[in-house]
């Protein structure tokens, strides 16, 4: 009978913040989960956070730290996670760090796998 341990580790989150939807990157490190919410689903968030914790075998009450972009949104969702226990980091478009020899894309897509760890 196999047996799986939940590890004591850190869920990393980062968000690609638009006005109609978030796009979540859950890792833990290792691996990457991908979820799309609607915009300002704070519940949503919330129930997204348990999930990749279960999904990605890290316990309950382990540490979560997050980050995203500067913009519209201004830093109440910042507020709201720190509220709730994540560690947060709101961090300029511009500190992103690109190669700008070469021709690139501009998508949420790459630009949260570029902010997960």
């Amino acid at each position: 009978m196999e047996t799986t341990t939940l590890q004591q580790a850190i869920l990393y989150l980062a968000m690609e913040l638009s006005n109609s939807k978030w796009k979540l990157f859950f890792s833990n490190g290792e691996k990457i989960r991908s979820k799309t919410i609607s915009a300002r689903d704070i519940d949503g968030l919330g129930k997204e956070i348990q999930a990749a914790k279960q999904r990605l075998k890290i316990s309950e009450d382990a540490p979560v730290i997050s980050c995203y972009e500067a913009g519209r949104d201004g830093f109440w969702i910042h507020r709201h996670l720190t509220a709730i226990g994540v560690d947060n980091l709101v961090v300029d478009a511009g500190s992103i760090e690109v190669d700008r020899r070469m021709r690139r894309a501009k998508t949420d897509r790459i630009d949260g796998k570029l902010i997960s760890p």
